[in-house]
């Protein structure tokens, strides 16, 4: 990763006052603006909805960064003009004075990570397992009590449930593979629907990724190219058997994102596809930008962290 400070922050403060006080994290975008009077190669940093600064002609990583389209905030310094009468840094990081300069980080690397020779790698789904997305597990206890009245009974449903969810994902991969020569009839309710507004082009599917940082693993149900605002974008899309959506699958595929290259080029998009959706047309999606994809892998990294750091326990049988 390649780290330079955003240019022109300054002038930007007189405009939004709200970033003299402000603690920058997570992802920034990048928009090229080839019409910009000054330098048709300028570079714009924008973060939190507005417009931060420029990449730095210095840097010689304009076009890296105008390509990339996403990056993230590597740090940040406050100054005060007081600095040596309080006895702190000229510039520092407790917040003390105002915002002086963010630095911003941009993935230079175009290749997914050989995996770590004897590594051990926890499965996506199971590192999540530790961040109760939904605050607490009502949800699933209501879930529980409709279907049975006993343990073996709840059992026996969510089973039934898993095997339904393998089914579906087995069709649509067959979908997919056999040049689309399966029954309609074993697809879920609003596959045409789906077919005809977004026109999937398969590319690949099910093919297990390591990733070297999280050390997890998982297998993206499809990359390829769909419509999306109007453009064709390389997109991962994950296959759910739900009504709602929910913020662990949102967080997944975008791990999946993070971890897919298709012929040099990185994913616009993660989506997760609910059939059995009540919507009129039988499917519903959930689309995460490129910019919540880098937001999402950072505050996993911070849940791994933690997870070591109070020595978590885990089940290590279940490691690839």
């Amino acid at each position: 990763m390649k780290k330079f400070n955003v240019a022109g922050i300054t002038f930007k403060m007189k405009t939004i006052p709200s970033l003299l006080t402000a603690r920058p994290s997570g992802a920034v975008k990048f928009i090229a603006e080839p019409n910009n009077e000054k330098d048709k190669n300028a570079v714009g940093i924008w973060w939190d909805g507005a417009q931060i600064g420029y990449v730095p002609v210095a840097s010689g990583l304009q076009k890296v960064c105008a390509d990339k389209g996403v990056g993230i905030i590597a740090g940040y310094k406050y100054h005060h003009p007081d600095w040596k009468e309080l006895g702190i840094p000229k510039w520092n990081d407790q917040h003390i004075g105002q915002l002086k300069s963010i630095e911003v980080g941009v993935d230079v690397e175009a290749k997914i990570e050989s995996p770590v020779i004897g590594g051990r790698y926890m499965r996506v789904t199971q590192l999540l397992g530790y961040f109760n997305t939904g605050g607490t597990c009502d949800s699933l206890i209501r879930w529980a009590f409709g279907k049975g009245n006993t343990f073996e009974e709840y059992k026996e449903a969510l089973d039934e449930t898993a095997i339904a969810g393998t089914d579906m994902h087995n069709s649509i991969e067959e979908y997919f593979v056999d040049s689309k020569e399966v029954s309609l009839s074993h697809l879920p309710n609003g596959w045409d629907n789906f077919v005809n507004k977004y026109e999937p082009e398969f590319c690949y599917g099910e093919e297990r990724f390591r990733d070297n940082e999280l050390m997890v693993t998982g297998q993206p149900d499809f990359v390829g190219y769909i419509n999306h605002k109007g453009r064709r974008v390389l997109a991962v899309l994950d296959w759910k058997s739900g009504k709602r959506t929910q913020l662990k699958h949102r967080i997944q595929t975008a791990i999946y994102a993070k971890n897919t290259i298709w012929q040099g080029e990185k994913p616009e998009a993660a989506v997760v596809v609910y059939f059995g959706s009540d919507a009129k047309q039988g499917f519903s999606v959930s689309i995460v930008d490129i910019e919540s994809i880098e937001n999402y892998y950072l505050a996993v990294k911070h849940l791994k962290e933690l997870m070591r750091l109070t020595n978590a326990p885990v089940n290590e049988s279940k490691y690839l």
